[in-house]
């Protein structure tokens, strides 16, 4: 397990912040992390918003830490043109598909662009490597909040001894503060899928309850069952999945164990919500709730896997609550965990 930023890890923090978003902010296409993990357990993300620039992807990136640079390296300081619009930089959200990385591109308006002598501010020389971008994007980082920006980063590419500065207008980026178990489940989660699509899918759920466990806005869960999910999303989980059209099983889960296993073909075509509410189901069996096999037995409508699943808000139907969710899940209580 990897803890948010105590190992000096660029690429999984990066991959974490993009991934943040999905089920929790809106109209962002990014997030840009602050290498700098705080005392308080928390770590600050600056969500970029859809007029500060544009989503698109380049091929053969370094697929680690060195991505950024390596992009910077082949920009050489130049505008990027893409379509009909002039992007003045852009940084990869490390999510690789085979030789293929996403990239934020941000444009003129929304950065304010500072042309420095490298030394002027303390910063490294050359940007070579993740220990270079680590100290010189704190440096920057440091100067732009001084300066009333949301935060910003430096071109690692260097020109006749002066590099760029990019720094983030508040109008355009907004900077907030994420607890550490808010994040870590992005990439420590264990997903045995083979459809990355639906490992989305069960991440941006897992996102949408953490927001409510945050938020404390379930009271059916006493505050041990929040202690204990937290703790779940800072440690491990694995989640994997079947597929058997035949089965009216939607999940299942063991018992007291961190697994939980998906029957894809029954929940392809489930919304967000739905989708939402059975991993949240299914996550207080991993923490020891039990139910009655009988959905229609009134010691099964009272139990708390089944009332948690009102807590994720509903798509606005005021006779939500009442509708029926047969054959939701099959639990194991006659297997060992598994490793």
């Amino acid at each position: 397990m990897t803890r948010v930023w105590r190992e000096h890890d660029v690429d999984t923090t990066f991959r974490r912040a993009h991934r943040y978003i999905d089920g929790n902010e809106t109209k962002v296409i990014g997030a840009f992390p602050v290498l700098t993990f705080k005392p308080d357990n928390s770590f600050d993300l600056i969500f970029v918003k859809e007029t500060a620039g544009a989503m698109t992807s380049y091929s053969d990136i370094h697929q680690n830490d060195s991505a950024l640079i390596f992009l910077h390296e082949q920009l050489q300081g130049s505008n990027i043109i893409d379509g009909d619009k002039t992007y003045v930089t852009a940084f990869p959200i490390h999510e690789f598909r085979d030789s293929t990385v996403g990239a934020i591109l941000l444009s003129s308006d929304a950065v304010e662009v500072k042309h420095i002598h490298w030394n002027a501010l303390g910063l490294p020389r050359l940007v070579s490597n993740w220990s270079d971008m680590v100290i010189a994007f704190n440096i920057v980082d440091d100067y732009a909040v001084a300066n009333n920006f949301a935060g910003g980063f430096l071109d690692c590419h260097l020109i006749d001894e002066h590099r760029r500065l990019f720094l983030f207008k508040k109008d355009y980026f907004e900077r907030k503060s994420i607890p550490e178990w808010r994040l870590n489940h992005l990439t420590n989660f264990r997903y045995n899928f083979c459809n990355p699509p639906f490992e989305a899918r069960i991440r941006k759920a897992h996102n949408i309850i953490c927001s409510i466990l945050d938020a404390n806005s379930c009271n059916v869960l006493t505050e041990r069952d929040t202690l204990k999910l937290k703790e779940m999303y800072y440690n491990n989980l694995t989640l994997s999945h079947f597929e058997d059209n035949n089965m009216p099983t939607l999940g299942g889960a063991n018992i007291n164990c961190p697994s939980i296993y998906f029957n894809i073909n029954r929940l392809s075509s489930a919304d967000d919500i739905s989708i939402a509410r059975i991993v949240f189901h299914e996550l207080m069996h991993t923490i020891g709730y039990d139910h009655p096999a009988d959905e229609n037995d009134p010691a099964y409508k009272a139990s708390v896997p089944h009332r948690v699943i009102f807590c994720i808000p509903s798509n606005g139907d005021s006779n939500d609550a009442q509708i029926p969710i047969p054959n939701f899940c099959q639990l194991k209580r006659d297997l060992h965990c598994p490793t």
